[in-house]
């Protein structure tokens, strides 16, 4: 059981004054209130030499900073945080808590304002010296000061608002600073390093990637050429190694059109002018063409050469195709056929002229690819049309 002295004034419930200290004194006295309270302390030796404890705000914020602060901003500290009846009050319970053992102490008379000085401010060094006094009569150590509401009490320490600290600590903060600048350039500078170093090496792979297999294309050409070269000058037997292999526009007519009845102009704007003209119709809009030219030689005004016509896209030629018997309608007389293979076509014709054949109740009949219609020969697969005869 230990025994708690509060000091309460019989203005304990008026408004806490503003924080400039007032001129006014109080003549209140406080009464000094002492109950016997449990004490639990997670360190019991704490409380070991502790036979009383005192609870206010500002002698347990003054106790705690006393000796590990500088005396003058401990001062300013409690000058301009308590008020002036904090201070009065603080000072009245020290000297009846320890009114025996300073009973003629100077330091524990009452204060009044003087020319020089508030009472105040007096009484904020009778209190330093009552703590000193104390200290010097071993007499504290029996005291534990404490504080009864943690937002009245400062949330620094004196020695945080001494102008030198500061200095201190925002050198302290920008060599800090400066330090960790310089680690994140070299951090930058090691980082690229890295990056350029792996980028070299991935490069230097892929190099020797790329003289690899372009020695193994060497070596490949290389007999390919020996072996097409002695298969070519060998009499004993012609084996030929690869087919021909044939270029890309010559293969791919997935998207070209052979055009007929397109009239002859040395002026091929003109002509072309008439394809343009001719595929809007069929379609029903302008067609993107890549390129168009005539084939079978060189211009002849007694000939009309069929004009092969590139068109961009696929599905342009598929609606070309599928409407092009619009062109019965069309003031030329023109036809628009699929860009085949010679054997496709041929094939499209000769079965062309055989179903037109049976249709009309003729004599049909094929010998070695070729159509026989009435005993005369009139389509082969292998040379085409053998007689003007539509049969």
């Amino acid at each position: 059981m230990i025994c708690v002295s509060v000091a309460a004034t019989a203005a304990k419930n008026a408004k806490v004054s503003d924080s400039k200290p007032s001129q006014c004194r109080s003549t209140d006295v406080p009464k000094l209130i002492s109950k016997e309270v449990h004490a639990v302390c997670a360190d019991h030796s704490e409380l070991d030499t502790v036979s009383r404890i005192v609870c206010n705000d500002l002698l347990a914020y003054v106790h705690c900073y006393r000796d590990v602060s500088n005396t003058d901003a401990l001062r300013r500290v409690v000058l301009n945080f308590f008020s002036s009846e904090d201070i009065s009050t603080a000072k009245k319970l020290l000297r009846q808590e320890f009114h025996s053992v300073l009973s003629s102490n100077e330091m524990l008379t009452e204060r009044r304002c003087s020319a020089s000085r508030p009472a105040h401010e007096a009484e904020v060094d009778d209190i330093f010296g009552i703590f000193d006094a104390l200290d010097a009569q071993n007499v504290l150590h029996s005291h534990f000061f404490t504080v009864t509401n943690l937002l009245k009490v400062p949330k620094y320490g004196p020695e945080e608002i001494n102008i030198a600290v500061v200095v201190d600590r925002q050198v302290a903060t920008e060599s800090c600073i400066t330090k960790l600048a310089d680690d994140l350039d070299q951090l930058k500078v090691e980082l690229l390093d890295t990056s350029t170093k792996q980028t070299a090496e991935v490069l230097s792979m892929m190099n020797k990637k790329l003289d690899s297999l372009t020695n193994v294309v060497t070596t490949f050409a290389s007999g390919t050429s020996v072996a097409v070269g002695s298969s070519s000058t060998s009499s004993s037997a012609h084996v030929p190694l690869t087919k021909p292999v044939k270029s890309y526009t010559e293969t791919d007519r997935s998207m070209n059109l052979i055009m007929f009845g397109i009239a002859e102009d040395r002026d091929a704007n003109a002509w072309r002018s008439k394809v343009d003209a001719a595929l809007s119709f069929v379609s029903g809009r302008a067609v993107d063409v890549v390129d168009m030219f005539r084939l079978g030689g060189k211009f002849d005004s007694s000939k009309v050469r069929p004009v092969l016509v590139k068109l961009r896209t696929v599905w342009d030629r598929r609606i070309i195709l599928s409407h092009s018997y619009k062109l019965k309608q069309f003031a030329e007389q023109v036809y628009i056929a699929p860009d085949e293979q010679l054997e496709a076509r041929r094939k499209r014709i000769f079965d062309r002229k055989k179903a037109a054949a049976v249709r009309d109740g003729k004599e049909v009949e094929v010998m070695d690819n070729v159509l026989v219609v009435n005993g005369i020969e009139v389509y082969s697969m292998k040379v085409g049309f053998i007689a003007c005869n539509d049969g």
